[in-house]
């Protein structure tokens, strides 16, 4: 089927002019965004993509990629296998256990009863003998759980606080959805969590939370993979056939722009003639529409890896400039190899999920019309807040005309900063003008399952019980923490359980019901979120008289985290740990001078390498005259190729084809002109003692050996000679040497490309990026800091800029470092400053 004449008309309303920086650029796509699209995810991402397919049809989807002894056997799953195995690989361990601890009550012989004399057949036992398995594979699910058990119970009989950590941890272990596990080794986990249980003293336990709960490395690397709450709600209310407005807000790094990939399944629903009867299958077909378009690139590299047929509006003018990615190829020209060489993109029926900018949405919606009908369509707008905090954007009008002439009645607004619903009533009852008998839908997600500690600029860790002398302002600070609970994650474990034990110590509280024996009356009840709004209950209920008490306390006892932290590529590099950090600023060329100022490298040294650079940069000037030449004759070329192909392609080129073999040449002499020229390129490079990190620093600044946990750039020399060689300012190709990168409005296309696949890679010790930049970066970072000179950023974008930081699954050391402590004071109370909250009642409304 072909598109309609309304689908590829050009819309009539005339396009703004954008001037933004580069993320925000509303462009089409370049060859290497086409490219990185294409590079499949890893083998654990598609597993995770697969299961959020599958969930939109099953919401309480889980897996568990750890094996059982079965699982890595591949055997039957027979009684007489399970009796064997558990003979042959665990009975002896069990027993060594049980003598070594004089632990009683447990008989290997005695659990087997009646199933002890089964015998398999020979041709299992052989089997299982010639599988060349090793006994002591620590990623066989039942023994993790017997290594867990054996340290277990030595500390307990030691008496040592750790036995807590090894019988918490088996309790959760013991619920992970594995499959075909030894039911004879899970007796004996049963029995052991049944005969300590009685002795688990929940108070004792979390004094040592942050590393038993929060730093569980056991419960972090084995736990089941399932969807997020808020995943399972927006999956459910999107099966509904009515107009619907979903608020969906949930914290960053919690899977949100994965969503759409669920939300473009296939799904049954009961047949509306009831004569009939049955079931009919529906399919929602998505247009993701986002401003940065680093996050759409994203979004369609996972979206192609898992199989979902995707096309792309971006910098489009008309509906003719949207592409199809192959997968969502109906109508193609394939050569003799049945290779895709051309693509009909006029032909949308099997699209999926439509990838647009903010630009281009309106094509994109006419587009996706003219092959679906328009109820089965979402619009599913990912930040729509971004320049909500200026008074004046480019991007406003583009908002306001994308609302006003939208026809899609499903429409999903995702942010992790979204105004809430009594905030938008303006949008609301527009929307419920617009499309009668609308369903208003808020989905509110807070997962915390890792904590992102604020350093402010004393080099301390900023709490609520901290910033608050006065009780009521205390109060009012919880309460609006008790509303925004996305702001748990920034809310230190160690800080919150210190304050929890002095208030319980000294039954401060204003009522017993607040105590924590009370409020923690089952091992289930203890987790991350349940303690950190533990801590906000009992904020609210300390008895108002003590809380001068509770607050000197607090604040004699607290001690700063490091002596220092702003000299970054010096002295205090070594408290950036485990992953990339990043650097938010206004000012983006201020901080890089500042790193190099204050990097000490000596006169000389910089002298040796601005010469080196200089050769470099008249070889590149040489290399991209040469470039341009070629880049000419290949356009050339393309030309002659595309006026044959008018005629269908049929028509020889008698004179252009002898003129094509001549540029041929000409191209392959000018290539060989530039690898002569590149061989006279300086190798350029910093010695360790002046990269953050490598040893030679760390020796010199902290006078250590060796390394803990601090992190260092990894960049391989072709990297380094491609910066090198590119139209950039000096500075810039001296702080890549160091690690330190920058996303700002660099006008060098090349430059933008290098540091961003460096920092998808974390190849990278530190990016410079100015605020704009919030939104767009999905990369992971384990430290960040905030500028000064972002003091009048709105509290939605603090806790954006926030989001950037601690995106990873792991749970690893991560800090948010604040130059100005008024920002953090601003992010934990009620503001009424809220452009955002009024730009998106003006934008998103028709009047």
């Amino acid at each position: 089927m072909e598109a309609p004449a309304s689908a590829v008309a050009p819309v009539p309303a005339q396009e703004p002019e954008i001037e933004l920086h580069v993320d925000l650029h509303q462009k089409k796509l370049s060859k290497a965004e086409w490219d990185y699209t294409e590079i499949p995810e890893s083998k654990e991402e598609i597993d995770i993509l697969n299961m959020i397919k599958k969930g939109f049809n099953d919401v309480n989807i889980k897996y568990n990629s750890t094996k059982s002894i079965i699982g890595v056997l591949k055997t039957s799953i027979t009684e007489e296998i399970m009796v064997y195995l558990f003979n042959k690989y665990f009975k002896t361990k069990i027993e060594e256990i049980c003598e070594e601890y004089d632990y009683e009550g447990f008989d290997c012989v005695e659990i087997l009863g009646k199933n002890k004399n089964l015998k398999i057949k020979k041709i299992d036992e052989m089997r299982i003998s010639n599988n060349n398995f090793d006994a002591s594979n620590n990623k066989i699910y039942e023994y993790i759980l017997l290594e867990i058990i054996d340290n277990l119970v030595e500390f307990y009989v030691d008496k040592k606080a750790n036995w807590y950590y090894y019988y918490y941890t088996l309790h959760f272990m013991r619920k992970n959805e594995i499959e075909n596990l030894n039911k004879y080794v899970v007796e004996f986990v049963d029995h052991v969590l049944k005969k300590y249980e009685s002795n688990f003293n929940v108070k004792t336990f979390l004094k040592y939370s942050q590393r038993f709960v929060e730093k569980n490395e056991y419960l972090l690397k084995y736990q089941d993979c399932r969807l997020y709450e808020h995943q399972k709600q927006i999956f459910t209310k999107c099966k509904t056939l009515a107009p619907k407005l979903i608020l969906y807000i949930a914290p960053t790094g919690t899977g949100k722009t994965l969503t759409p990939i669920g939300l473009s399944e296939p799904y049954n629903i009961p047949n509306p003639d009831k004569k009939v009867g049955g079931f009919i299958t529906k399919k929602n077909r998505i247009i993701f529409v986002c401003a940065a378009r680093h996050v759409g690139l994203a979004l369609a590299k996972s979206a192609i890896s898992a199989m979902k047929k995707i096309a792309f509006a971006f910098g489009c003018n008309s509906v003719s400039d949207i592409r199809l990615h192959y997968y969502a190829a109906k109508e193609s020209t394939r050569d003799k190899n049945g290779r895709i060489r051309r693509v009909d993109n006029t032909v949308g029926d099997e699209v999926e999920i439509m990838i647009s900018d903010i630009k281009s949405y309106i094509h994109a919606m006419l587009y996706m019309k003219a092959f679906n009908n328009v109820n089965d369509i979402i619009t599913y707008f990912d930040e729509p807040t971004i320049s909500l905090d200026y008074k004046d954007h480019d991007f406003h009008k583009l908002i306001k005309r994308n609302w006003v002439e939208n026809q899609i009645p499903n429409i999903v607004l995702s942010s992790a900063t979204l105004p809430h619903e009594n905030e938008i009533q303006g949008t609301i009852m527009d929307f419920r003008a617009r499309f009668i008998g609308a369903d208003i839908i808020s989905i509110v997600s807070h997962d915390c399952s890792k904590s992102i500690p604020i350093v402010n600029k004393d080099n301390k860790i900023e709490m609520l019980h901290f910033l608050f002398e006065d009780y009521t302002d205390a109060i009012l600070s919880t309460e609006h923490c008790s509303k925004y609970k996305t702001l748990l994650r920034y809310f230190d474990l160690n800080e919150i359980v210190k304050f929890i034990m002095y208030v319980n110590e000294e039954s401060l509280y204003t009522s017993a019901r607040f105590s924590l024996q009370q409020y923690f009356a089952d091992i289930n009840d203890i987790t991350m979120t349940n303690i950190k709004l533990y801590y906000l209950t009992l904020m609210k209920n300390i008895k108002p008289e003590k809380w001068s008490q509770v607050y000197n306390k607090m604040k004699d006892a607290r001690v700063k985290l490091y002596d220092s932290n702003i000299y970054f590529t010096t002295a205090d590099a070594y408290t950036l740990t485990d992953g990339p950090t990043i650097f938010l600023t206004n000012d983006v060329e201020k901080i890089a001078k500042f790193a190099i100022q204050n990097s000490k490298i000596p006169a000389e040294v910089i002298d040796d390498l601005m010469d080196a650079i200089e050769h470099n940069n008249g070889l590149s000037n040489k290399i991209d005259v040469l470039e341009k030449e070629i880049q000419n004759i290949e356009e050339e070329k393309e030309k002659m190729r595309g006026d044959g192909a008018k005629d269908g392609g049929t028509r020889k080129a008698s004179s252009g084809s002898s003129n094509i073999v001549v540029d041929t040449r000409e191209i392959r002499e000018k290539q060989q002109m530039i690898d002569i020229i590149r061989s006279g390129v300086r190798r350029i490079a910093l010695n360790d003692i002046f990269v953050p990190n490598k040893l030679e620093h760390l020796r010199r600044w902290t006078e250590r050996d060796e390394y803990t946990n601090e992190f260092s750039c990894n960049l391989d020399e072709n990297i380094v000679e491609k910066i090198m060689l590119l139209q950039i300012e000096n500075h810039w190709k001296i702080l890549l040497l160091m690690g330190i990168g920058a996303i700002t409005n660099h006008t060098n296309v090349k430059y933008n490309e290098i540091i961003k696949e460096l920092a998808q890679n974390q190849k990278l010790y530190l990016i410079i990026a100015s605020s704009d930049y919030v939104y767009g970066t999905n990369y992971q970072f384990c430290h960040g800091y905030i500028s000064k000179d972002l003091n009048n950023m709105t509290q939605e974008k603090t806790i954006q800029a926030m989001g950037r930081i601690g995106r990873n699954k792991l749970q690893q050391t991560y800090t948010v470092r604040f130059r100005d402590d008024e920002l953090i004071r601003r992010i934990f109370v009620s503001s009424s400053n809220k452009p955002e909250v009024e730009n998106m009642n003006k934008l998103f409304n028709s009047v």
